[in-house]
């Protein structure tokens, strides 16, 4: 006879959640500042240069700017970001 565990995939909360509001969401790109985000995990730049790629295809006018930075990604990095841009796309990668 064989006994068969059954367990819960539900992975057990740990720490503070931190938790916010989704960001306000602009119809178009068209004229605007886009940053690109990279904490320096593998793939990840790949990711941002092809999405790059399709915004400038789809809007010409767009100023595309890249930001290589560290993991964890650095708060000074993303608030630069902020300031130079109007929308910015971060991305990680494995």
């Amino acid at each position: 006879m064989y006994t068969l565990e059954v367990l819960n995939p539900d992975a057990v909360m740990r720490g503070q959640i931190e938790s916010h509001e989704m960001a306000p969401r602009d119809p178009s790109l068209a004229g605007k500042k886009v940053g690109l985000i990279w904490n320096a995990k593998r793939g990840g730049d790949i990711a941002l240069d092809r999405a790059g790629e399709q915004i400038k295809k789809r809007y010409p006018d767009v100023e595309v700017i890249r930001f290589d930075g560290n993991m964890p990604c650095a708060t000074d990095l993303l608030e630069k970001a902020m300031q130079e841009c109007d929308v910015f796309v971060g991305s990680t990668g494995d």
